[in-house]
């Protein structure tokens, strides 16, 4: 903390557990009180929040990048109107929640979409099931005027 900032008072109160884990958290992290140890906590905890909006912002975007370049490349028409998903783009959606929900690449316990799914892949799946809900009004119209043209 700077020497030159304004310290106000703050009186409140705490369970003994609480302020255990003040105590212990100044311990390790060198704070000279347990003011100073709160102020260490909440600057870790505004970094942590900035990373996770940071996070959040880079998985939304590479998610975005992901189903339009399978959805352009990877995904012929065939697959997208029966809905089908090799094992390959499966397992991109598994490690694709778990560097979302975690923010991290590698951990021991890697989350997988049925522990917790991500806001992010949701909305992924919710747009492609549009897409595909529409493109088969589209191919019924279309069949329709076909048929329409036939009888004529």
């Amino acid at each position: 903390m700077n020497e030159a900032q304004q310290l106000t008072r703050l009186e409140t109160r705490v369970s003994q557990k609480a302020k255990e884990f003040i105590i212990e958290y100044g311990n390790k992290h060198g704070a000279r009180s347990q003011g100073e140890a709160i102020e260490k906590m909440i600057q870790e905890l505004s970094v942590s929040n900035a990373n996770e909006l940071v996070s959040d912002l880079v998985a939304e975007q590479t998610a975005a990048r992901v189903i339009d370049s399978l959805k352009k490349s990877y995904l012929d028409p065939m697959r997208i109107r029966t809905g089908y998903v090799d094992k390959q783009t499966k397992a991109l959606l598994e490690v694709m929640n778990h560097i979302i929900v975690k923010g991290e690449f590698d951990q021991e316990n890697v989350i997988t979409t049925d522990v917790l799914e991500a806001n992010v892949l949701t909305t992924a799946q919710d747009k492609v099931q549009k897409d595909i809900e529409h493109f088969r009004q589209r191919k019924a119209s279309i069949e329709e005027k076909r048929k329409a043209n036939n009888e004529l």
